[in-house]
Parts: structure tokens; sequence; C-alpha cells
């Protein structure tokens, strides 16, 4: 019996769009719930997860997230928006002499916003003019994950200078959205 971290075949294998979902939407509807929470009447449902960063950062794993929604109740038409989240996994440990167990997590969601309207749903990803993707200084997600930030930097990991130095990375094997073949 294998494991992930013991089966180099199965990190080579190109992923189906929905198995690339399914790495991302549990951070999503996290994020997005605690959006509706503080929102209600304005609630949102998910239409699109896009990507995710994580990092363990003070003995915890953060991930910032990225993905679309569009108005709980609206019409297919409806323009979709963005969203950008940031989560923690907050683990509860038992102590004994011996080992730390972990007894399980907790998701904490330190924030999650509107970053920008897209006009229709799309297939593919939205097309760009040459510029780099607008985003507020984070120095845990790469450039090339295009997660926008929110405007007013409302997240906690990865803005400050000296974070990266704590970071320990994760492997995020992640394909941009629309882009897999299998």
């Amino acid at each position: 019996m294998g494991s992930v971290f013991s089966s180099v075949a199965a990190e080579n294998r190109e992923r189906s769009e929905e198995e690339r979902d399914a790495s991302v939407i549990h951070h999503a509807r996290c994020a997005l719930l605690h959006y509706n929470s503080k929102n209600p009447g304005a609630e949102f449902d998910l239409v699109k997860p896009l990507m995710n960063m994580a990092v363990i950062f003070r003995g915890e794993t953060w991930h910032h997230v990225s993905f679309w929604a569009r108005r709980r109740g609206a019409p297919p038409e409806t323009p979709v928006r963005q969203f950008f989240g940031e989560l923690r996994y907050k683990y509860i440990c038992g102590d004994d002499d011996k080992a730390v167990e972990i007894q399980g997590c907790r998701v904490v969601v330190e924030t999650c916003a509107i970053v920008n309207k897209i006009s229709t749903f799309q297939t593919q990803p939205p097309t760009r003019k040459k510029k780099k993707p607008r985003r507020s200084v984070c120095i845990l997600c790469p450039r090339s994950f295009e997660i926008i930030h929110s405007k007013k930097g409302k997240f906690i990991c990865g803005k400050e200078e000296g974070h990266e130095k704590e970071f320990i990375r994760l492997n995020n094997m992640l394909e941009k959205p629309f882009t897999c073949t299998a």
C-alpha cells in the first residue's frame, strides 16, 4: 500500500480540471461561508475555484485562495465576482511525554473579500493585455499564480518584510485553471 508521498507516478500524470478544482474547493468554500456569514442578504455561491497557495508559517498551515462566485439566486448571465480568501489551519494537539498527537484541526478564516468583477462566467481565463497581474504585495504568492489580494492589504501571512524567512514552503503542484488536458 503506497502513500501520496511514495508515488512519483501519481504526481507526474496529468490531472483533469475536476481533480484540479477539488484541491482548491474546500478552501474556497470555507472562505465563502465566512463571507456570507458576515454579509447576510448579500450571499454568494461558489462558481469556480481558481488558485491556492499554502505555506506553514509559525506552526500553522496558511492558504491564500482565489475563486469566482455569483450572487445567490442570480441568473447564470449575471457577472461573477472574484474573491480572495486567507485561511489558516490551527492544529489541536494533545500532549504527553513521548509525542504530540494531532487531535483535530480548526479552520480560521482571516479575511474573504471581493477583489474583482468578471463580466460573464467564462470557460477560459480572462484575456489580459501583456500587463503583469494586479495584486498587492505578498511574499507568499508567486506572481504566476495570479492571486489578486485585497486592495487594502487585509491579510496577515506574507504581508510583512521577513515573513518568508519563517515559511516552510509546501509543494504547490497546482495547474492554472482551464489548462488541464486530461
